[in-house]
């Protein structure tokens, strides 16, 4: 991950989220899982779907691409060890 990527993502003042299997480097820039979204008040779960109540700042760490997303995401399950 280039280093411009991440001063981006440190100068964005919202929560950040991931929506795949797991990711250790989104652990280490403290970006969420998309399944926490809900708890923060700024999305509803319902089924395997996610509905922003706000925008949500969804990172694609391998892409380094971050998309606002206001329509209903179909959540990725984090993986169980």
């Amino acid at each position: 991950m280039n280093k411009a990527f991440i001063s981006q993502l440190k100068s964005i003042d919202a929560p950040l989220f991931y929506n795949s299997s797991g990711s250790k480097e989104a652990y280490q820039l403290n970006i969420k899982h998309l399944s926490f979204a809900p708890v923060l008040g700024l999305a509803i779960k319902a089924g395997e779907y996610i509905y922003p109540k706000k925008k949500i700042f969804l990172v694609d760490l391998e892409n380094e691409k971050i998309e606002i997303v206001e329509d209903k995401i179909k959540l990725i399950p984090l993986a169980t060890f």
